[in-house]
């Protein structure tokens, strides 16, 4: 393969390429302007709702720090969610910090504020696999 010296070349070799892939059906990273659909009533929902959803944070833990932290060493037992085992264990010091997560192994946030955890616990209350009390909602 020959060296490119000049920005022209660069060009020339890179129209090529771009006309070899359109010519063998293989398609350019070619970027449309984003869609928004409306509902149609079809049981299709606008792609805006849907990603505003997605990256919308989980509604906050309706229990205390020792509680989830009961929950979630069942979640581990059972498998349910995997500890990180790439990261050494935590200190003493490290259980008694309100701001460590034990599902992260850091301090960057506190259990009841971790999202993976009150994502976890809010799609197993909507499954039924836990119940909550009149006084927890």
């Amino acid at each position: 393969m020959s060296n490119i010296n000049t920005f022209s070349e660069l060009l020339k070799r890179a129209s090529n390429i771009a006309k070899a892939m359109r010519h063998n059906g293989r398609r350019s990273k070619e970027f449309s302007p984003l869609e928004v659909c409306a509902a149609d009533g079809r049981g299709r929902r606008s792609s805006y709702s849907r990603d505003a959803k997605r990256n919308s944070p989980p509604p906050p833990l309706p229990l205390s720090r020792a509680q989830a932290m009961v929950v979630v060493n069942g979640w581990f037992e059972d498998g349910t969610l995997n500890p990180k085992t790439d990261r050494e264990p935590p200190t003493p010091e490290d259980l008694r910090d309100p701001r460590y997560c034990m599902v992260h192994h850091n301090k960057s946030h506190g259990l009841t504020d971790c999202y993976v955890v009150r994502t976890m616990f809010h799609r197993q209350v909507k499954e039924g696999k836990i119940l909550l009390t009149r006084e927890q909602n």
